[in-house]
């Protein structure tokens, strides 16, 4: 700084205040008052504070030079690291261009793999969208036999049916369709899916074997169903049919009996059907029952028979095997509804006929039977309301219903011959 260098007023070249000492002797004054002397002290003194302070000045001066020092090497220091980083990327990047062709593509990712892992993403969203449907069908395979041992055999088959005809070339689903339709009566869902899909595909030998045997069931089945919708054209054609037509047909289903490779089953499903002698028509419809206990609604029908020949014990039996196979048949449920009430448990069959009725109200005689066990368990006003519903849509109530409803006959009277 300039204050370095520049000297004083009065000061002489060796500093200090030696050089006021000589100018006040150059005076030659040595007898001044006590008063200018006391006046050079005080300059004295005060010359050597603002001494004092310019050294001050100057310590702090120095100590600010060398905290600037201090900074600026820190500075330096932070653009040398900082710079270093930013070479060694750019050392980095020459590198990778200083490489021939072949080392480059060494270090970069073969373009089938990147192909490879967007396929694999692809498929993992299809997947993650398709997954829940294909769980729900492998459901359906996996527990169709159970489901139908809970009594729900009508829904499996028709889900069988739709997987077999969304995955017509898994010979997996085709077999158990067809094995598990044929098992329980499905005669038609059975041939459907054996005619539309297995045709041509693989099979193992015990595949094989089974649906032989299952083909030539179902030839028989149909071979009789064919027979049977022709000696019964007349009957849907002529609406006139006398006693002595009944008593052909009947003679002419017996004959077919006696014919090989006939559904004989079949046959005597449709002769206890036409039979109007209560045993003659327990004893076809046994005789199918036995044959082929899966055919048609046979067990209601001869709980039927057995609950209007009085035994009821058998006929609750046979309506349990119905609902054993299928929960939800509202031909066994108003069976049993029938069977509660002659038994005297009204509340039970108007639960029974409710359901019945829930499932299906226009099913053959469902609305009288529950209408009856509404009045028979004294529900006047539901049992008008309902009365009204029928008379409307179907026409006035038979002859017994009416005396039934008006307490001139019994239950018995009513179900029971």
């Amino acid at each position: 700084m300039n204050g370095d260098n520049e000297k004083r007023s009065g000061q002489s070249e060796n500093g200090g205040t030696d050089g006021y000492k000589d100018i006040w002797n150059d005076t030659g004054n040595k007898s001044k008052s006590q008063y200018e002397d006391n006046r050079h002290d005080g300059y004295d003194n005060r010359f050597r504070d603002y001494d004092n302070q310019y050294k001050d000045y100057d310590k702090e001066y120095k100590d600010d030079d060398n905290q600037y020092r201090d900074y600026d090497d820190q500075y330096k220091d932070y653009q040398k690291d900082d710079y270093k980083d930013y070479e060694n990327k750019n050392y980095q990047y020459d590198d990778y261009r200083g490489m021939t062709e072949p080392e480059q593509k060494k270090l970069e990712v073969p373009g089938w793999i990147i192909l490879f892992l967007i396929l694999v993403v692809a498929l993992d969203v299809v997947c993650m969208i398709r997954f829940p449907k294909v769980l729900s069908d492998y459901k359906v395979y996996a527990k169709a036999e159970n489901r139908i041992s809970s009594g729900e055999t009508t829904q499996v088959i028709n889900d069988l049916k739709l997987l077999s005809d969304k995955y017509p070339d898994s010979v997996p689903v085709l077999t158990k369709s067809i094995k598990l339709s044929m098992e329980n009566g499905y005669y038609d869902v059975a041939g459907y899916i054996m005619d539309t899909y297995l045709t041509g595909k693989s099979l193992s030998d015990s595949e094989y074997d089974r649906i032989n045997r299952y083909y030539t069931q179902l030839e028989a089945y149909y071979k009789t169903y064919d027979a049977i919708d022709e000696l019964t054209k007349p009957f849907s054609e002529n609406a006139s049919v006398s006693e002595a037509d009944y008593e052909k047909l009947k003679t002419d289903l017996e004959s077919l009996l006696n014919e090989a490779g006939q559904d004989y089953a079949t046959i005597y499903y449709y002769l206890g059907s036409i039979e109007t002698d209560l045993t003659n028509s327990l004893n076809y419809f046994q005789s199918c029952y036995d044959t082929d206990p899966e055919i048609y609604d046979v067990r209601v029908r001869l709980a039927v028979l057995y609950r209007r020949m009085g035994d009821y014990k058998t006929a609750e039996r046979y309506v349990n095997e119905a609902l054993a196979k299928e929960k939800t048949d509202s031909d066994a449920l108003r069976s049993m509804a029938i069977l509660k009430m002659l038994e005297g448990d009204l509340e039970s069959g108007r639960n029974l006929a409710k359901e019945a009725y829930d499932m299906n109200p226009d099913g053959n005689y469902i609305k009288e039977t529950y209408l009856i066990a509404l009045s028979q368990s004294g529900m006047k006003a539901e049992a008008e309301k309902l009365q009204e519903e029928i008379i409307k849509k179907d026409g006035a109530l038979d002859e017994d219903t009416v005396m039934l409803l008006n307490g001139d006959i019994t239950l018995e009277n009513y179900y029971v011959e």
